[in-house]
């Protein structure tokens, strides 16, 4: 399973991690994982070229992992990463047994 822990402080998204397998398919062929993976990388990569002070580390291998820590959270980065979230959430609503997100910092934790 692709699992996303998004963290909230102060009322704004501040970073996200994002590691696993969806195991929807082969390796290679597994469109689930590569749409996680689309709307993650995309999101740190606005991050990168509108907020400098983004720190974004991404290890391959295995078990996969993109973590993203904003650390002067804007309404710029809000706007990037809700986008994000919403995207991640459509996949979920489609396909739950292959995909998680955890938010993290709410005065309601879900899963």
């Amino acid at each position: 399973m692709t699992t996303v822990v998004i963290t909230h402080e102060g009322g704004f998204i501040t970073g996200f991690t994002a590691s696993g397998h969806s195991d929807y398919a082969q390796e290679g062929e597994d469109i689930v994982c590569a749409a996680v993976s689309a709307i993650t990388q995309t999101a740190m990569m606005g991050l990168q070229q509108f907020e400098s002070t983004t720190q974004a580390h991404w290890e391959a291998g295995d078990d996969p992992i993109l973590s993203v820590k904003v650390l002067r959270p804007s309404h710029d980065t809000e706007v990037i990463l809700r986008t994000m979230v919403i995207g991640l959430e459509d996949i979920l609503s489609g396909v739950p047994q292959y995909v998680r997100v955890i938010h993290k910092g709410t005065e309601v934790e879900t899963t």
